[in-house]
């Protein structure tokens, strides 16, 4: 795609400030870890950066992944969720909790996040295949794709979520996009490290009913639609679903890639706003959030829809700080407490975009 000179320019000048911040945010992120770590959006923001600055990803990751090997929930330990203390059991065992906090694993739901538990299994394994040692990770790795697998609870190959399990609400269980995308990734890094440890065949076979699955139960001729719920309701309404853009990550289909994309993008960025769910249904107020603009910016940029992802760099670049929810006529603020993640997004997008233009 031909990317336009005054997009790009007008995305360099407002990106220029984040820019300069980046390697302050980057040592500021890997000094935080120690106090904090959000297993979703660390995990994706190693994976970006594993694409984009592998400078970057190793100062990061060597902080970051011996945190996330230790946060794994094993058999007979406790982590805090809604319901009070939990101890893990063997249907539990293996997974991931939403956040480590000075030690404290806590998650946001009775049992463990699928979404959680496949970011961070993904972000293991490529860890794994970029240093080149499978030993001391492997085993906790695999253990990951284990409580995924039984998550595929109907076993028709798809992750399957219980009631309110990462944001999916309504009382009601079923498939989200963005946990069986994040599954995707890690079962393909999986089969990439199977392949040099010679047992890769069975890796192949979940990944390829996967793909299949995804495309079957997902796809609905322009778009991919963001959860299924158990009475078999398809969900028509946009969302950035918290973790759909992870899509352009593990998702190879590039026509229809490039399809759901300007979907979303035509969906979301209306009015120089670009908002993480669509302005319609009665339940949900158009929100904006910064942080998932920034990933649907990064994600537009990898699909090569460039002059889309300039039109949301440019909106955004001034206003990472707080997150916007828009009722009743009044515009509701409040603090974007990963603002650091989201300028670092920001600056990897502009970058994507900036090589481009140089090839």
């Amino acid at each position: 795609m031909e990317i336009r000179v005054d997009l790009y320019r007008r995305g360099l000048d407002a990106t220029a400030e984040i820019s300069k911040r980046y390697k302050h945010n980057i040592t500021s992120l890997e000094r935080s870890l120690d106090k904090a770590l959000d297993t979703r959006i660390h995990s994706l923001v190693l994976l970006l950066l594993r694409e984009e600055d592998e400078v970057a990803y190793y100062t990061l990751a060597s902080e970051a992944i011996p945190r996330l090997e230790k946060a794994q929930l094993r058999r007979g330990d406790e982590y805090r969720s809604p319901r009070g203390v939990e101890v893990v059991d063997d249907y539990t065992a293996g997974s991931f909790p939403d956040t480590i906090s000075q030690g404290r694993k806590t998650t946001y739901s009775r049992y463990p996040s699928p979404l959680a538990t496949a970011l961070a299994t993904a972000s293991l394994l490529e860890y794994i295949l970029f240093t080149g040692g499978l030993e001391d990770l492997l085993p906790t790795a695999i253990e990951g794709l284990e409580y995924l697998r039984r998550r595929d609870i109907n076993r028709n190959w798809l992750v399957e979520q219980e009631a309110d399990e990462d944001w999916l609400g309504m009382g009601r269980g079923g498939n989200l996009l963005s946990t069986n995308l994040a599954y995707l990734a890690a079962l393909e890094k999986a089969y990439n490290a199977a392949l040099e440890g010679g047992d890769s065949e069975k890796y192949e076979k979940i990944l390829t009913n996967l793909i299949s699955r995804i495309e079957d139960s997902f796809w609905d001729g322009r778009r991919f639609i963001t959860h299924i719920l158990t009475t078999s309701a398809r969900s028509l309404a946009t969302h950035i679903d918290g973790w759909a853009i992870v899509l352009p990550l593990a998702y190879r289909g590039d026509e229809r890639l490039r399809s759901h994309m300007g979907h979303m993008y035509r969906a979301l960025h209306i009015e120089d706003r670009t908002l993480c769910q669509s302005p319609s249904g009665r339940e949900n107020h158009p929100i904006y959030d910064p942080l998932q603009a920034s990933l649907l910016a990064y994600s537009l940029a990898k699909t090569r829809m460039y002059n889309e992802a300039l039109t949301i760099l440019s909106s955004i670049a001034g206003r990472t700080g707080y997150i916007e929810i828009y009722t009743d006529g009044k515009t509701l603020r409040r603090r974007n407490p990963y603002q650091r993640e989201t300028e670092i997004v920001i600056h990897l997008a502009i970058q994507r975009i900036s090589r481009a233009v140089k090839e």
